[in-house]
């Protein structure tokens, strides 16, 4: 089996697409779009929970006026669940983007930053510099990057959402 013995290599065999099986952490091309699949897929179960709490404290009230004004199931969903889940939404994608840039535990398991550092992110280049490379003064550099990155993009993402917030 040219892939491998994963469990999506399995699958594509099973449903006959056996060809487009490959060993997705071992090749230059996929081996960080695996590692991308598999932390979504770790965190998509506790973003849907947040959610689903989001939309359950949205009022009933609010669709009972919707349905009365002439609004069917989907314009009622994008008229008041979208806009009412709003900073739940702000708030997971904070944390989603930030959890992109402090990624460190998945690389180094699966592929510690391999083949050819087609995997490297931002935090197993800190600690290849910091404990490889005896380079601390760089190491704390990216650091400081990976902190700049963050906030800049969390405080833009508020700054964003605060200006079209609403109240329940």
């Amino acid at each position: 089996m040219p892939g491998g013995y994963g469990l999506l290599n399995r699958a594509l065999e099973a449903v006959g697409l056996g060809q487009f099986a490959v060993a997705w952490l071992g090749q230059e091309s996929t081996a960080i779009w695996a590692i991308i699949a598999m932390s979504q897929w770790q965190s998509i179960g506790y973003c849907a929970v947040l959610f689903v709490v989001a939309m359950q404290r949205v009022p009933r009230e609010y669709y009972e006026a919707a349905t009365v004004d002439g609004a069917g199931p989907i314009r009622s969903f994008f008229a008041v669940t979208v806009p009412m889940v709003r900073e739940m939404t702000t708030l997971l994608v904070i944390l989603t983007i930030s959890g992109a840039f402090l990624v460190f535990n998945e690389v180094m398991v699966m592929t510690a930053g391999g083949p050819n550092n087609s995997s490297q992110v931002l935090g197993t280049w800190l600690y290849r510099q910091a404990f490889f490379e005896d380079d601390m003064g760089y190491a704390a550099t990216v650091a400081t990057v990976i902190l700049v990155i963050t906030f800049t993009i969390a405080a833009l993402q508020m700054w964003v959402t605060q200006r079209r917030r609403v109240e329940a």
